[in-house]
């Protein structure tokens, strides 16, 4: 497969263990709510702390993506609450996705966008799961969230806590929790392409702190095709200028 074929499908893919049950909570839902918050908490505490979390403002990430045997530098940067942008380099060709908390849009020549343009609908969807700057669960009954408690499973680290989130957007994510770090190690979700819906799963195997906050540098997972995929963080700058408008689709001459 040809490396821009390859792009295109990461690009489809991005736009995001074997385990057994070992363990199941009684009760209702409410029960399973009061257990999915004191997880929770734990987990706040253990990315570092509300202040410390709060008190990043913007991100910039230089780093890799891989599959398949071929390789793709990126820069992503990210400004609360909601904006995000990730330039690609293809061989010296640039793609990029971007939102700024309204409109998404790309540079695709892969896919006829040669020039700015907002992201048709799937694709937007799929790139929209991962603008949130700080993650679901951090205050995510503010942002109108739910999340229940399911059960405990043995993943091949350990063990990890499985919360059911519902988003208030209507997608539901199932979000692991190490029972030992507190730290999210998985996450999975329906992801649909073309008219094919299937689960697609993302592993967080890493983490280092910046700035008190402990970030994954590493995402291990898979695309909507099946096929695996890494990205891998190089730096992480926290708190940088970023230029004004950086979010924003240019406009048209």
């Amino acid at each position: 497969m040809t490396k821009t074929r390859l792009l295109a499908a990461v690009l489809a893919m991005m736009g995001t263990v074997l385990l057994v049950s070992v363990t199941a909570l009684d009760g209702g839902p409410s029960a399973r709510s009061r257990k999915a918050d004191k997880i929770i908490k734990k987990h706040i505490e253990a990315l570092g702390g509300f202040k410390n979390i709060k008190a990043l403002k913007t991100l910039r990430i230089r780093g890799r993506l891989e599959r398949e045997g071929f390789e793709f530098p990126f820069t992503l940067w990210m400004e609360r609450p909601n904006h995000t942008r990730m330039d690609i380099d293809v061989g010296g060709q640039r793609f990029v996705q971007a939102y700024n908390g309204k409109t998404a849009w790309w540079v695709n020549p892969l896919l006829g966008a040669f020039e700015p343009q907002e992201m048709p609908k799937e694709f937007a969807k799929s790139t929209l799961r991962w603008v949130d700057f700080e993650g679901p669960l951090v205050d995510y009954k503010k942002k109108r969230h739910k999340v229940e408690y399911l059960r405990d499973v043995d993943s091949t680290n350990g063990t990890a806590h499985v919360l059911k989130l519902f988003l208030a957007g209507g997608d539901v994510w199932h979000v692991y929790i190490d029972t030992d770090t507190y730290l999210e190690v998985k996450r999975t979700y329906q992801e649909t392409f073309k008219g094919a819906t299937r689960e697609v799963t993302a592993h967080f195997p890493d983490y280092s702190q910046v700035e008190g906050v402990n970030m994954y540098r590493m995402i291990d997972g898979e695309g909507i095709d099946g096929t695996r995929y890494t990205m891998t963080f190089d730096s992480i700058d926290p708190n940088v200028t970023i230029e004004e408008n950086w979010f924003d689709m240019p406009e048209g001459d």
